[in-house]
């Protein structure tokens, strides 16, 4: 079920080309006071691919670095805008075994994420138990960070961008020729804010669309502010 959920991604591009963001509140919404409530944040997970002729997503690992250095700054400026109490998350001083959890905590959080951003795009995909209201968890395991930092609500953020080869973009051209088109480069993110009490999420930001450059500061800040516009002190 989770690769079809995954497949699904860059279809996306296709019916989404135009910037699309929304955000999702819990029925137990945060209760954030400006520069008082001290929210964690998590280790940043960010992939950034390049899209080959053939249609493969090939990571790049100079490029990620890159844009996790643009995505936090960016995360910087909305801290600033929106008067958050932001400290980062170190689980170096915790046992070898208790950092693994904490590892798993934010890949869990991709997973549950993008089911989270998929039932928000497609209402359809949406269980019973689902209709009619926003209820995502991931765990009390997340106590742990509370315990480390003092923070009352942790950040989870997880951003993906492709951009085509230049074989990709030939064969655009070609096909386009033809009349008809090949896919682009898909750029998604979700944030969400997590009660480090319950492991709820209580607020959940995305991002979707088929443009946008996360390995230049700029269009990486317009990204993440465009991903966090729906969240309010």
């Amino acid at each position: 079920m989770r690769y079809f959920r995954l497949a699904m991604i860059p279809l996306l591009a296709l019916v989404l080309v135009a910037c699309q963001s929304t955000g999702e509140l819990a029925q137990e919404r945060p209760q954030l006071r400006p520069g008082t409530t001290k929210i964690a944040l998590m280790p940043i997970d960010v992939q950034l691919f390049e899209l080959t002729a053939g249609g493969l997503e090939e990571p790049k690992a100079d490029w990620t670095r890159q844009a996790e250095v643009h995505v936090r700054r960016a995360i910087g400026v909305v801290q600033t805008e929106k008067q958050l109490k932001l400290v980062d998350f170190d689980a170096s001083t915790l046992p070898l075994e208790r950092q693994k959890v904490m590892d798993q905590l934010v890949r869990l959080h991709e997973v549950v994420g993008l089911e989270a951003f998929l039932q928000n795009r497609f209402p359809q995909l949406r269980p019973p138990t689902k209709q009619g209201h926003f209820d995502w968890s991931i765990g009390t395991e997340v106590q742990t960070i509370a315990e480390v930092t003092g923070a009352r609500y942790g950040l989870f953020v997880f951003m993906k961008d492709s951009y085509s080869s230049g074989g990709r973009v030939a064969l655009n051209v070609v096909v386009a020729l033809l009349g008809g088109s090949v896919r682009g480069g898909t750029q998604l993110g979700y944030a969400s804010l997590v009660d480090l009490q319950t492991g709820q999420i209580a607020w959940f930001g995305t991002l979707q669309r088929a443009a946008g450059d996360l390995r230049d500061q700029e269009p990486a800040e317009e990204a993440v502010r465009t991903m966090f516009a729906t969240l309010s002190n």
